[in-house]
């Protein structure tokens, strides 16, 4: 019985292509990294590339910069589409598949993934699937209902005065600990005894150019399938 060749056995092995599995973490909007989130057992077993992402939470992440302009403040949003942007352009070299791409979340990650199912980006082919678990964009705890109160009450900790033209410029001179210490400054103060699962201060705004129950109710389709 011929043997087939081990050079072309090889070459199919390399030329293959991985479906990409993109995890985004959802310890909270305030902390929390992808680093801790080992893929390589679910890699094996799943035959999947498994990719985790960082984005900038907190007062960096998701903070509304200004109480007196027009402006966003879904940073960490932004960090994920830029590190699926970057996975469609290089994945390929990796041997990845940037045609079959399932973003996955847990938590405040699944609320994410969310978000970004019901915004344009969805038809750019920046992901295919999506898999959400424990979260969705309408939980109670998603959004952000009064963007400017946090910013105002982080304003007030970090001694900025948060009605001058200046708070960006104030904020960007305070050391980066400094943005921590403000988050830690309003947790504290709605904390009443107890701390929630998740921080409803700080998290993504009502500036997502999407409406969540209007999106769900007018019957679009999600694929959550993986």
């Amino acid at each position: 019985m011929e043997q087939p060749d081990s050079r072309a056995v090889q070459f199919q092995q390399k030329s293959k292509k991985f479906p990409v599995l993109v995890f985004v973490h959802g310890d909270s909007f305030e902390w929390g990294s992808g680093n801790p989130y080992d893929g390589r057992v679910l890699a094996a077993y799943g035959n999947v590339m498994v990719v985790t992402v960082n984005f900038r939470l907190g007062v960096l992440g998701f903070m509304k910069p200004s109480l007196t302009e027009h402006v966003y403040g879904n940073n960490g949003l932004l960090d994920q589409l830029a590190a699926l942007q970057w996975i469609k352009d290089n994945i390929e070299d990796l041997d990845g598949d940037p045609a079959a791409v399932t973003l996955m979340g847990h938590g405040t990650g699944a609320a994410c993934v969310n978000f970004l199912m019901m915004s344009p980006i969805l038809s750019n082919g920046l992901f295919h699937r999506a898999i959400l678990m424990s979260g969705s964009a309408l939980s109670d705890w998603a959004l952000t209902k009064d963007p400017a109160q946090y910013t105002l009450q982080v304003a007030q900790s970090l001694g900025c005065d948060p009605s001058s033209a200046d708070l960006m410029k104030c904020l960007q001179n305070k050391p980066p600990e400094f943005a921590q210490i403000g988050t830690v400054s309003v947790l504290e103060s709605k904390r009443e005894g107890r701390e929630a699962e998740y921080n409803r201060e700080s998290g993504p705004g009502p500036e997502l150019r999407i409406e969540p129950e209007s999106k769900v109710s007018a019957g679009l389709e999600l694929d959550s399938r993986a």
